[in-house]
């Protein structure tokens, strides 16, 4: 008899170290081990010049910049085209990835806003060279479009997280 309070309470201990570790996994966008960063400074004046594309090129750069692609993970062909459409392509140093972590953490959701969203800057997270997820940003009307994440990405909209992103990627953070 006095064996099953041990085994009740070795049970409790495994059950909350169990869920201890998988609300520290799942805490994470992206289970990643590298990140592309490309940033392609295009001027909002020229928007009208995409909306009549001449070529294929022209078609993808539109849905980059303006758009939908990519719609899922199965839709990842424009990353090889990224540098082709005008976009400037590094890596960013495993030394930022636990604030790139940290800003990609759960939040309140903000409002939506209303703009027209140009997607500047895209981030390609990576796990053994494979893509595992894509984040486009527009820092101006603080929007995104997030495919392959671990977590629901609705709360990523809050203001300070893409001012600290901003500044992170573009040399001004840590």
């Amino acid at each position: 008899m006095k064996f099953i309070p041990f085994v009740v309470l070795l049970a409790f201990v495994f059950v909350v170290l169990s869920c201890n570790n998988r609300s520290v996994q799942s805490s994470k966008y992206f289970d990643y081990d590298g990140i592309d960063y490309y940033f392609n400074d295009f001027d909002e004046d020229e928007i009208e010049l995409l909306d009549n594309p001449k070529t294929e090129l022209d078609t993808i750069k539109n849905r980059v910049i303006l758009g939908d692609i990519p719609l899922s993970m199965n839709d990842l062909s424009f990353v090889n085209k990224l540098e082709k459409i005008g976009y400037r392509r590094t890596e960013i140093d495993e030394s930022k990835f636990p604030e790139i972590d940290k800003i990609f953490g759960r939040g309140e959701q903000d409002a939506t806003t209303s703009c027209i969203y140009v997607y500047r800057d895209i981030l390609v997270f990576k796990k053994k060279d494979k893509v595992v997820g894509v984040v486009k940003i527009c820092f101006d009307c603080f929007e995104n479009q997030i495919v392959g994440g671990l977590q629901d990405s609705a709360y990523f909209n809050r203001d300070v997280d893409y001012n600290r992103l901003k500044n992170l990627l573009r040399g001004k953070g840590k």
